[in-house]
């Protein structure tokens, strides 16, 4: 009728929008992969994965799940008003099929929108495509620079380990991609509901460690959920979750694989991860070795004398809080352990077990050597010599090996306290700490307060447990720590690869002192050792280091 004006003003757009979009595609080639398609029946296909953007940013890792492209149809349609939809069998392609009345106007919107998605995409800005999720409008960008091609792939070594990580607290997830920080912590927190359900595990690093002429490859495995998260799943979720990682680990070759973090609490130390098809690690054991070297080497850099000290344990009857309170009890004069007060008769039973082990550790060390004037080893070989009934009832009539769940009561009295508990909360606060007290936190997220830094210049807290690797490795993701530094759970997965010693280790609440002393003499020998001492998250800074002498000299010199 009309000589098919329609259809030929389809042809004439639809080859004009091809043409601009084609452009787009020279202009982003790592982003944008190929122009399909004829007239008004268009697909675009992506070019992002993990391996070409990097593991740092998390548009790799959406697209390699699957969700990228429903996150860009749902980002244009909410944005800029234009719809198009996610392919069925294409997890890279997305349709543009607008209506054939669609004006040459209409089909320069949809390539300056393309083009204003494609921009950020090329940057790696994962917050930008996830804003209009939260309502809020579009912010300043963080990276500066388009992503390029991940640096030369680590090379696949048959001594391989993995180590499963996740976010301590929603800031955490700007450590697993840079453009998140200019969300709030609960912006991010409210992303973080959205997409737990739909991200599963995934490479968020790589590694490769050389010490001793052995060399080991490994990778990072995040699970996207922060601890409060993790607690609030059943446990046959949480399990399954870290099931999944566990699987993800073993599928790409690990010999080993560590739980860090509420990876482990959730699992029971790795107890609940029955038959994981690979052999599984806490890293609690070297985390009790390096937490009692760090606060030894700080209580004598203050000089203070550990058999004069009294010391106390905050969760004494998990994992690393029993094997540490093993540890201090060689050293230490009085040593107090403290258990949880929501369930303050049960912890009691436990405690008094703990109190026994200790007893029966100190009693056989008795045997071999001597312990200090003052000490409560000596204060041990004295009941064993009178033949006491009970040594726990013994200590604990002297003052010098005590149980309780009142924190408030306890810490005041002592001069050395360790945090070792899976509550996520602020349990120290400054009203709580003795006056020159050192405080080593192993807890993640912290038991102390951030409260103590500002009101407390006389309390050292120093974040125990952190390693400084051999070789200073890249780990391929960035987690807080300067380069080469690694929590101590991290640090004996990588020395049992380095060791090839492929068995389950560090599982459940009864660490064995002999692993423990195993792990320490073999991170001493491939070169592991302390890091600088960190405070709050962040280098202890040599200036309140001097403000800390500074106010302990006085009080020294007002004593006397």
């Amino acid at each position: 009728r009309d000589n098919q004006a329609l259809i030929r003003q389809v042809a004439a757009n639809g080859a004009w929008l091809k043409t601009g979009l084609t452009a787009l595609k020279e202009k982003y080639p790592h982003v944008l992969k190929a122009i399909r398609g004829e007239g008004y029946m268009l697909g675009l296909e992506f070019g992002i994965n993990s391996e070409t953007f990097g593991r740092s940013c998390l548009l790799g890792v959406l697209a390699d799940q699957e969700n990228l492209t429903p996150l860009i149809a749902s980002y244009m349609l909410n944005v800029h008003k234009i719809r198009v939809a996610p392919t069925l069998n294409g997890a890279q392609v997305i349709r543009i099929e607008p209506p054939l009345t669609a004006t040459r106007e209409m089909c320069r919107e949809v390539i300056a929108a393309i083009d204003h998605l494609l921009a950020f995409l090329a940057t790696g800005n994962t917050a930008e495509l996830l804003g209009h999720l939260l309502d809020i409008p579009s912010r300043p960008q963080v990276p500066a620079s388009p992503i390029r091609a991940q640096k030369t792939a680590v090379p696949a070594l048959p001594d391989r380990f993995a180590f499963i990580v996740h976010p301590i607290a929603g800031r955490n997830y700007a450590e697993m991609d840079q453009s998140l920080q200019v969300f709030s912590p609960a912006e991010i927190n409210r992303l973080a509901d959205r997409f737990n359900d739909l991200i599963h595990p995934f490479v968020i690093g790589k590694t490769q460690v050389t010490a001793g002429g052995q060399s080991a490859t490994g990778e990072f495995i995040a699970v996207a959920r922060t601890p409060e998260q993790l607690l609030a799943l059943p446990v046959r979720d949480a399990v399954s979750t870290i099931r999944e990682a566990v699987d993800l680990a073993r599928q790409r070759g690990a010999r080993i694989v560590g739980l860090g973090a509420y990876s482990s609490v959730v699992t029971r130390g790795g107890l609940l991860l029955k038959n994981p098809g690979v052999p599984l690690t806490t890293g609690n054991s070297y985390t009790v070795a390096t937490a009692v070297a760090a606060i030894t080497k700080a209580a004598r850099d203050l000089n203070l004398e550990l058999n004069r000290t009294t010391a106390a344990v905050v969760g004494a009857t998990g994992a690393v809080g029993r094997a540490t309170a093993l540890l201090l009890a060689e050293t230490a004069g009085r040593l107090i352990l403290v258990g949880n007060p929501a369930h303050p008769e049960h912890s009691r039973q436990r405690l008094a077990q703990v109190a026994m082990a200790i007893c029966r550790h100190l009693t056989g060390l008795s045997r071999a050597g001597y312990f200090p004037k003052g000490s409560l080893g000596q204060a041990v070989q004295q009941a064993n010599d009178r033949q006491a009934t009970s040594v726990p009832a013994y200590l604990a009539g002297q003052g010098q090996l005590l149980i309780t769940t009142d924190l408030e009561a306890a810490l005041p009295a002592c001069d050395l306290v360790v945090t070792a508990t899976s509550s996520p909360a602020n349990l120290i606060t400054p009203q709580h700490l003795k006056f020159g007290a050192v405080v080593c936190d192993l807890s993640k997220p912290p038991n102390v307060s951030p409260a103590v830094s500002a009101a407390r210049p006389d309390v050292l807290v120093i974040d125990g447990g952190i390693v400084a690797v051999p070789g200073k490795p890249d780990f391929g993701w960035h987690f807080g720590f300067p380069p080469g530094q690694a929590y101590a759970c991290m640090a004996e997965t990588m020395i049992l690869a380095l060791e090839q010693r492929y068995t389950p280790t560090s599982l459940g609440t009864d660490l064995n002192l002999p692993t423990i002393r195993y792990l320490r003499e073999a991170g001493e020998k491939l070169g592991f050792r302390l890091a600088q001492l960190r405070s709050f998250e962040q280098p202890l800074p040599t200036t309140d280091w001097e403000r800390l002498l500074a106010i302990r000299s006085q009080l020294y010199c007002h004593q006397r």
